[in-house]
């Protein structure tokens, strides 16, 4: 994924030609069989595997509601411009899990050598739900947020990118929030089920509110 502490551009996103879709979009990768789901409404990408015939890779819950009412509980939801709720002027992780996104026109692809995937785009003037404090209605904020998906075999990238297209900057949280399906109590079991990657970095428990 990428991301930006702070968006200082002012420039003027390209013109590109954007579609509205409200049924889940499948993208499968012909040379690998490998697949993924993602839903139009907070560009929530809901399923992928490797192989028709290989376990799910991603958790979600059985109490998902998919019309586009509420968050997409599972997969992979989009947090921006807060993670959390340490802004309580607005809602928590932001709008962009809580809005219909615009598929890119022309950006599904799908090539034997370098995947298959797609792009979706929102901009701020079109996040309708979940918005409030520096962020409401009458925000001096504008941007575009744009979130690119690829898979290749057992490999997925996703890039997740904010363009500032006001004349304000601002500082924001963004985060890919995956939930990975984990059975069989594993996710217990710290000699199989651990992340490497983070020592130097400080911990906040959301649980205990211990740091």
């Amino acid at each position: 994924s990428t991301f930006f502490p702070s968006a200082t551009n002012n420039t003027q996103p390209n013109s590109r030609t954007m579609t509205t879709a409200k049924d889940p979009i499948t993208i499968t990768h012909t040379a690998t069989s490998s697949s993924f789901t993602i839903h139009p409404y907070g560009a929530h990408i809901t399923s992928y595997a490797t192989s028709p015939n290989a376990p799910p890779i991603l958790f979600l819950s059985r109490d998902a509601i998919l019309d586009g009412t509420k968050p997409i509980r599972g997969g992979i939801p989009l947090c921006f411009p807060q993670f959390g709720q340490p802004d309580p002027s607005y809602p928590q992780h932001g709008f962009l899990r809580n809005n219909y996104w615009k598929v890119v026109e022309g950006s599904a692809f799908d090539d034997d050598a370098n995947g298959a995937g797609i792009a979706m785009e929102l901009s701020l003037k079109d996040a309708v739900h979940a918005r409030g404090g520096k962020w409401g209605e009458d925000t001096k904020y504008d941007c575009v947020c744009r979130f690119r998906v690829r898979i290749c075999g057992e490999s997925m990238t996703n890039t997740l990118e904010v363009e500032n297209t006001g004349t304000e900057a601002f500082d924001f949280q963004m985060l890919l929030h995956t939930y990975y399906l984990v059975s069989e109590g594993k996710a217990l079991d710290g000699t199989v089920c651990y992340v490497e990657g983070l020592k130097g970095y400080k911990v906040s428990d959301k649980v205990s509110g211990e740091e």
